[in-house]
């Protein structure tokens, strides 16, 4: 769409300042590539409970839930946003376009899936400042009062939209829906005008520092949500844990870029971490990362990470940033 540049942008030319700007400050992500389906009627809910693992049955309108999708073997292989819109009316948001196609095969009688996603724009403002960083464009007097994974109607720059709390970058921050192509030109080119705009890799850097999963990293050896630590989210059982998932720190390493596992890995050996995600860290210095270890290795404070080329990573347990159950940003307004 003209005018939002950085649409699938990887970076705007210092990945570390971008992502430094988001914990400092505030920045403006586009996450457009995000895919969106309306599902309403009397069928709705069972409709999403079969489509991720987490039951919906209580949202009121305003709630928004966190859930996974596995597949048959329960393999994680993304996560969702349900936004709950009305009575028996929900938007779904998925980064894997095979969530929402699937939400469509699922159309009954019962129930209604429209496919939203060519019409749908969704930006983030996330840091600290992001609250006063909004006031700018509208009256947020009681943005600051809205509770984590709520969303409400609101106008920024003259643009209607929705806005949701979500802090997935471990800070203070808003979704931002628009629909419209007009339309989010318009509230892009507004917000960019007083935000600094940030790419996808500062994103993936504030993401691995928080603990969160990269869905396109840390997913490729199938592993459960128990084992990826999202069990909370996952109605079902659990089942066995063959791995178990760790967050890695180390001040002897620096990467140029973010790390990424090829797209075919092997189960790693005991007293070994299959690392995962890595990036240089804004946060804690050196080198963050994720990675897998074998649930049956006893708890250990470092592994071998022989991919990354240093013998050894530190384990670390006390995440300031790390908020598996989805329940508070970092700080207050």
């Amino acid at each position: 769409m003209a005018g939002l540049s950085d649409f699938g942008v990887r970076d705007f030319g210092n990945v570390l300042e971008e992502a430094g700007a988001c914990r400092s400050g505030c920045v403006l992500f586009d996450f457009s590539f995000m895919s969106c389906a309306r599902i309403s009627g009397p069928g709705s809910r069972e409709c999403i409970e079969g489509l991720q693992s987490r039951p919906v049955t209580g949202m009121q309108p305003g709630e928004i839930r966190y859930g996974v999708c596995v597949g048959g073997t329960r393999a994680v292989r993304s996560d969702v946003t349900v936004w709950c819109m009305d009575t028996d009316s929900y938007e779904v948001y998925s980064g894997l376009r095979a969530d929402i196609e699937r939400a469509v095969s699922m159309a009954s009688e019962s129930t209604g899936v429209m496919d939203l996603s060519c019409e749908t724009f969704v930006f983030s403002v996330q840091g600290p400042s992001a609250l006063r960083s909004l006031g700018e464009f509208g009256d947020t007097a009681n943005l600051g009062q809205l509770p984590y994974f709520r969303h409400r109607e609101i106008s920024l720059a003259g643009v209607a939209c929705r806005i949701g709390r979500l802090g997935y970058t471990g800070e203070r921050g808003f979704e931002i829906v628009v629909t419209g192509d007009a339309e989010a030109d318009a509230l892009y080119t507004a917000l960019a005008g007083k935000i600094r705009p940030a790419g996808l890799d500062a994103a993936d850097i504030l993401r691995t520092e928080a603990g969160y999963l990269l869905f396109c990293n840390d997913c490729r050896l199938g592993c459960n949500s128990h084992e990826l630590g999202l069990g909370r989210f996952d109605a079902e059982q659990p089942v066995r844990r063959r791995y178990r998932r760790v967050f890695f720190h180390s001040d002897r390493l620096a990467l140029d870029s973010p790390y990424s596992a090829p797209q075919s890995v092997a189960s790693p050996a005991s007293g070994q971490i299959l690392v995962t995600s890595a990036s240089r860290s804004v946060v804690y210095g050196g080198t963050v990362g994720m990675g897998l270890v074998l649930a049956s290795d006893p708890p250990a404070t470092r592994f071998g990470a022989d991919v990354l080329g240093i013998e050894r990573v530190r384990t670390v347990r006390n995440r300031p940033l790390f908020d598996p159950d989805k329940r508070i940003a970092r700080g207050n307004w």
